[in-house]
């Protein structure tokens, strides 16, 4: 297209040539004539050097942490027989990453290529966007300029923040692999039946109780059972139950702290489940998925509304194994807590993180009442329960409801 300065230029030209004829001034026409074809001649260059661009990225890493930084490499290729102009570049980034970038990028000959870099930061849990990308082309006199975009966009997660949990361990975890070999014990009119010593966590009604007699130590029947244990990690994501402004809000402490408990179990050698609205979803809840996965599946994990959570709670049930942890990170809305406490299996550890969600907005707010009523009635129900407000730190909330005195009559 045209400039400004090529349309003054074109109306310059058009009134010397024409004034040049009327008044039988040669040399003026001549003028008027050399700016027009000084103008037709930049518009045909300029075309010839706007060619085809074609326009790749690379992030390295492809998966940061809060606060991590990322290098991305964008490669602009000439696939054409033609040589491309300068031009100029303009990257477009997420806001949340950076500023978008703006480069020179200098002539490129056939099937050749340039690359250019920048660096962004991630402060934001979430997938965010790279590109497009937009061409601008200008001749040298400013007379024409060719704009375009290439529209492919790739993208680079953020994910939660994970605290180490440090050597705490939930109750009854050991490791989460069976250990040592069972004993085979023939029982009268039954088959064979793997029978092993009691591990904290095993179901109780697993106890296989002549053995037990005679070893003089519980001992538990390994009927069907997974070569490693299971646990599963539920986050209460309800919108109407979270305050707070993001990135400190009390969904983003929730996010955060079933990231860590994620990678602490999966250290322990758990098969661990993830209960979210978005594994709901797809269906996953039910497959137990590496560490690495689900923390991409919490890092664009978003708040939800009650009938999701409710049926995420149902979805949850099915999935945990009996003798499966559950580790549920709650907010302190009151509602159907005995849908949750039931989800603790007999003889299994039920730990919940419970959010004053208050405490978000005030650090000095009073202690919530819904999270004290959800506190007495899980721990009631055999529970190791935490009530967390604003100045929580993860780790601290991890070790509480690890310490062996918060053990009740029903719990392991």
């Amino acid at each position: 297209m045209l400039t400004a300065r090529a349309w003054t230029l074109l109306g310059v030209g058009i009134a010397l040539s024409a004034s040049g004829i009327l008044l039988g001034y040669t040399d003026i026409t001549r003028l008027g004539l050399l700016l027009l074809l000084l103008l037709g001649v930049t518009a045909v260059i300029a075309r010839r050097a706007s060619g085809e661009l074609r326009i790749t990225r690379t992030v390295q890493p492809t998966f940061i942490g809060r606060g991590q930084r990322a290098t991305v490499t964008v490669t602009a290729a000439n696939p054409s027989d033609r040589r491309n102009g300068v031009s100029r570049v303009r990257e477009q980034v997420d806001p949340r990453l950076g500023e978008s970038q703006e480069f020179v990028l200098p002539a490129i000959g056939p099937h050749d290529a340039e690359q250019l870099q920048y660096v962004v930061q991630g402060n934001v849990r979430g997938a965010h966007r790279l590109g497009p990308s937009s061409r601008v082309i200008e001749d040298p006199f400013g007379l024409t300029r060719r704009r375009s975009t290439d529209q492919h966009i790739d993208e680079l997660i953020v994910l939660p923040t994970v605290t180490a949990l440090g050597t705490a361990q939930p109750p009854g975890a050991g490791i989460g692999s069976e250990g040592e070999t069972p004993q085979m014990v023939a029982l009268h009119g039954n088959e064979d039946v793997s029978i092993r010593a009691y591990h904290q966590g095993d179901d109780l009604r697993k106890v296989h109780w002549k053995t037990t007699a005679h070893r003089g130590e519980l001992m538990v029947r390994q009927e069907d059972r997974p070569s490693r244990r299971s646990a599963l990690v539920l986050l209460d994501a309800r919108s109407a139950g979270h305050r707070g402004t993001a990135p400190q809000d009390s969904f983003e402490w929730a996010v955060s702290c079933a990231a860590s408990v994620v990678v602490r179990l999966a250290e322990l050698h758990y098969s661990v489940h993830l209960a979210t609205p978005e594994t709901l979803a797809d269906l996953s809840v039910d497959t137990p998925g590496e560490p690495d996965d689900q923390l991409r599946r919490l890092a664009t994990a978003e708040t939800c509304d009650g009938e999701t959570f409710r049926r995420l709670r149902l979805r949850a049930r099915e999935a945990v194994r009996t003798g499966a942890i559950v580790v549920a990170i709650l907010t302190d809305v009151e509602d159907r807590v005995d849908d949750i406490a039931a989800m603790r299996q007999p003889g299994a550890s039920g730990l919940a993180f419970i959010l004053d969600t208050a405490t978000f907005v005030d650090p000095d707010a009073a202690p919530s009442a819904g999270a004290a009523m959800l506190r007495a009635a899980l721990a009631g129900a055999g529970w190791r329960v935490c009530v967390v407000r604003s100045h929580t730190t993860v780790l601290d909330a991890w070790q509480e409801v690890s310490r062996r005195s918060l053990i009740r009559v029903g719990a392991l």
